[in-house]
């Protein structure tokens, strides 16, 4: 076979691929708003992860006394109804919702990257797995999530069920999308030609060209899963109170929304800005692998 026509080598692919990832972090070093987006995303993490070390109080400590007390003294963001302290709620909180939702986003992702190469390789499997995923995106996320939570259960963990099974079929269609053009090109012939089995094929060859456009979609769907998350906890399906989630916190502050805005005011502006920075950066890799958007 004519070398011209096998396409690019598997190590020019990897080598292709680490010039991509590089160019794709240099750009977003010199993009001020996105390194800004990262920062903040990261102090949100890191304060949920030592969130004992940020504040004196415990999310459950019941003080009546100092019930409803205004933002500020002792109380940097006031309390609730049982004197308990939002701060130290929202930072246990964030726990919660995040763990939610990046793992949510994550077993997404793998599911979604699963069924793409497959449904995208496989011919026969294609009708039937892109049935079952349209069947399954035809529903309202909200709607289905509550749908599966109210089967199995309301806990954290049938929670991250129910999240991974709703945002799991739009990456398949992404990655599956993108293996429908790449298993027609010459070095992917080439591959056939020479007998390579499949898996081989799939995980050397079709899994790392369809990263790009699967990492922005999974990027995307993990604002997506936080809001849907705090959804679910807000209509009461968020699984334990021990550790309330953001949406949790702003049900609990809505019954009292004239007397105490700040209880759903500052959890309310903690998904905001969470969401809002995400998406800022899921935008900025989508402009820069993007190969339509590169240039604009």
């Amino acid at each position: 076979m004519n070398p011209a026509l096998q396409g690019p080598k598997p190590s020019s692919v990897a080598r292709a691929g680490r010039r991509a990832l590089s160019r794709l972090w240099r750009a977003m070093y010199r993009n001020p708003l996105i390194v800004a987006c990262v920062l903040v995303l990261a102090a949100i993490m890191l304060a949920a992860v030592f969130a004992p070390l940020l504040t004196e109080y415990e999310p459950n400590e019941i003080n009546v006394r100092d019930a409803y007390a205004v933002p500020g003294g002792e109380h940097l963001l006031g309390t609730d109804d049982l004197g308990r302290d939002l701060y130290s709620r929202i930072l246990y909180g964030g726990r919660v919702s995040l763990m939610i939702a990046f793992g949510s986003a994550l077993g997404a992702g793998i599911m979604g990257m699963i069924v793409g190469l497959l449904a995208g390789y496989f011919r026969r499997l294609d009708s039937p797995l892109m049935l079952l995923m349209d069947g399954m995106m035809a529903f309202p996320s909200l709607v289905l999530a509550l749908v599966v939570v109210a089967l199995l259960g309301p806990n954290q963990f049938n929670i991250l069920l129910a999240l991974i099974l709703v945002f799991g079929p739009p990456i398949a269609r992404v990655v599956r999308s993108s293996v429908l053009v790449l298993r027609e090109l010459a070095f992917i012939e080439a591959a056939h030609a020479t007998a390579i089995p499949a898996r081989r094929i799939i995980i050397r060859h079709l899994m790392p060209n369809a990263i790009a456009p699967w990492l922005v979609q999974v990027t995307l769907i993990l604002a997506y899963a936080l809001l849907t998350e705090a959804g679910l906890s807000f209509l009461g399906v968020g699984g334990s109170t021990s550790n309330p989630s953001w949406g949790g916190i702003i049900s609990e502050g809505r019954l009292v929304l004239s007397r105490a805005p700040w209880l759903t005011l500052y959890p309310g502006l903690t998904i905001a800005i969470t969401v809002l920075a995400v998406n800022l950066v899921a935008d900025a890799l989508r402009d820069r692998l993007d190969p339509r958007l590169r240039g604009s």
